[in-house]
This record gives structure tokens, sequence and C-alpha cells, in this order.
């Protein structure tokens, strides 16, 4: 990655749920046996940690390892089916996601990473207010920073989005998560407004899935079918709804993995959920 690239991004970013449906029987005891199984599997309690983890994002890596955040050890690790554990400090870490080249990982200070797939530091950006998560085979990474502008990172080339909406000027005003879907597009949450903002690639927000008035949308994933999951960590959900904004279903998944903070979905529909305490694989069926 380009170092001048990255100042130069530096330089130009500015600053100024549904109600919980019934799940069937049949369909938690699946979720809760998968939940054992990989739990055995993706073991990541380090024997030298001084400190309960406490696991704030998820991503798949590919279909044998996965990278989780622990936030209270200030370490980014990747896991792999087969029990080996690489770690890397980052100081206040928050957010991962997954890319063709590596990883990116997001600190509480506004600080995104970049690291190759050795886990070596390649470089940092400053002034990220939101990491938007993206598939493993993904050629860029993007965030936003501040309220008002994306930017998306490519073969050394950043490139500067506007986010307007011509119809409002009530925009992003509290964004927690985000994520670029398949087609391009960008999912973004919003704790204030209560919804999911939908964003073109020239940053016209298209459109705004509301959520209840009792509802945090918080991390959010797709599947290829464009589908896009958002979890509600009060609650304990996970809705699903396309592209329109129309609700395909909401799934409860308190009895697994309650209060959820982060969701990832890979190429297989495989869903990873990490709450805090712990991380599973879920199979989310509707």
């Amino acid at each position: 990655m380009d170092e001048d690239i990255t100042t130069k991004a530096k330089e130009r970013a500015k600053f100024v749920a549904p109600q919980q449906s019934e799940t069937a029987d049949n369909v938690t005891k699946e979720l809760q046996a998968l939940s054992e199984e990989v739990q055995k599997t993706f073991s990541a309690k380090d024997e030298d940690e001084p400190k309960n983890p406490n696991y704030t994002s998820v991503t798949w890596v590919d279909d044998d390892t996965i990278a989780v955040v622990d936030q209270r050890n200030q370490k980014l690790k990747r896991i792999s089916t087969k029990g080996y554990v690489e770690t890397v400090t980052v100081a206040e870490c928050m957010t991962v996601s997954s890319f063709k080249d590596g990883l990116a990982c997001k600190s509480a200070r506004g600080i995104l990473y970049f690291f190759d797939k050795s886990l070596n530091l390649k470089n940092t950006v400053s002034e990220v207010s939101t990491l938007l998560t993206c598939t493993s085979q993904s050629l860029e990474i993007c965030w936003i920073s501040g309220l008002e502008k994306i930017f998306i990172l490519r073969d050394g080339d950043c490139k500067e989005i506007n986010i307007h909406d011509p119809n409002t000027t009530s925009n992003l005003s509290e964004p927690k998560f985000g994520h670029v879907l398949q087609n391009g597009m960008f999912a973004v949450s919003d704790w204030d407004k209560k919804c999911v903002f939908l964003i073109s690639r020239t940053g016209l927000i298209e459109r705004r899935k509301n959520f209840g008035t009792d509802s945090s949308p918080g991390s959010i994933s797709s599947d290829s079918a464009l589908n896009i999951y958002v979890c509600d960590y009060r609650k304990s959900l996970v809705t699903v709804f396309v592209i329109s904004g129309d609700t395909l279903c909401t799934i409860y998944i308190g009895s697994v993995a309650p209060n959820p903070r982060s969701i990832s979905i890979n190429q297989d529909g495989r869903t990873l959920i990490a709450n805090g305490k712990t991380f599973v694989q879920h199979k989310l069926i509707y």
C-alpha cells in the first residue's frame, strides 16, 4: 500500500427491530448443536492471556479460518479449524474485516490498521469513524470518515465519495456499523436514526430501512443473494431483509448468542456471530 496515498486520504478526510418473531424449536436446537461443535473447534482462549476475552468483532478469512477482535486483551486473532491461533497486538481494537490482501482492523480511537496475510502491519489511516466490512475476496477496503465521506482504497488508489440525499438534509447521525454488499452498495446502521442506510457507489442514499424506536440496529453482513443481516444487541435478534427494504424474517438467537455484537457470513451462507463472551457459527434458517 502506498504511504503517500494513505497520507493523502487522511488529509482529505473531513470531520466535522421489528417485533421478535417466533423461532421453531427444531431451528433453535440446530443452532445450539452447531454452536457447541464450533466453539470446540474455534477455541481462541490463549493460555497466557491476562484477562478473559471480550470478542467485539468476527470475520471469515476463508472456509477454514476466521479472525476475531479480543478488545479486552487488545489482540487481533486469526484462528484456523485446526486450532492454530496467530495474534497481533492492536491498541484499543474494535472491528475487523477480511479482504483479499489481508485484514483491516479499526481501533476505538479511529485508527485503521492494514495487515498483510502474514499479519505484518503495512499501513494505517486515522480519523476513521466506521469500518465497512466486506467479503474475504474483496479487492478494496472502505471506511466512513466523519458523517459525509466514504473512502474506497483499491490497488493503492484512494477514492473519495460524498454521502448525500437530494430530498433531505437529515443524513448520517450516529453511524456505528457498516458493510459493503457484493454488488458494491454500502449498508450503514445508524443508532440515532434507528435505521440502516443503503448507499449507492455514487454516495446517494437510496433507501432507509427503519427499525423500531426501541431497537438499535448494529453489526451488518450480507449473503451472495444480497440479503442483508442486521444484529440487534439489546433484543438478541438478527433481522434479514432485501435491498428493497422488505423484511424476510427476524430470528431470535438469545439461546445461543445473546446480545450479538458482530456478524459475518461467508460465500456458503455460514454465519459467525460474536457476542463478547464468545463467538459461534450459526446456521440461520428462515
